[in-house]
């Protein structure tokens, strides 16, 4: 059976880590399992315009590109037991809300099973991590300041239900991905 999870929480706080080890814990098993991260979808647009000046017609560009990309997936694909990780920061917002729904529909048409997945760090950690080198490679915010500003002003969502991962250890971190992906994703 196809599954589709979505990891979501704050920037910085270790989502597409978790996603690629669970990528590698399946791949291990003779799984498929493939990884989008949010900014597979940014990357179309963010390098080659001014995010700051035209931020919210960029976003709808971006919920544009994700919604096509998922439409084609689910009417184009015969995809047959894969796991499909996505990751994201939720701002409390409608079109977040719509983002999560256009997902769990895109999961429907798969007769994927759907599975929220919330991480989370505090917000020292969020520091700590934010100007790591593959952050930067990646054109994620790496500005300690302006997370700092980002983090304490921005309502992030919060879905219920969501299996929540709190990470502050990174080895209990990893056993509590490996449990989930044990009992869930295989």
């Amino acid at each position: 059976m196809n599954k589709v999870v979505l990891l979501y929480g704050k920037p910085s706080t270790g989502k597409l880590t978790i996603a690629n080890h669970i990528r590698e814990q399946l791949q291990s098993r003779g799984r498929v399992c493939h990884v989008f991260d949010n900014h597979f979808f940014n990357d179309i647009v963010f390098p080659y315009v001014n995010v700051t000046k035209y931020l919210p017609k960029i976003c709808e560009s971006v919920y544009k590109i994700r919604e096509i990309f998922l439409d084609t997936l689910a009417n184009c694909s015969d995809m047959q037991d894969t796991t499909m990780v996505f990751t994201n920061v939720l701002i409390d917002s409608d079109d977040d809300r719509d983002s999560v729904r256009a997902l769990k529909e895109f999961a429907k048409k798969l007769n994927a099973e759907f599975y929220l997945v919330q991480v989370v760090a505090g917000d020292d950690c969020i520091l700590d991590w934010c100007d790591k080198e593959d952050r930067k490679k990646k054109q994620k915010l790496t500005d300690k300041d302006a997370m700092k500003s980002f983090i304490t002003k921005t309502k992030f969502m919060t879905i219920e239900d969501s299996f929540v991962i709190n990470n502050v250890d990174k080895d209990n971190t990893m056993k509590i991905v490996d449990n989930f992906v044990e009992n869930k994703l295989c």
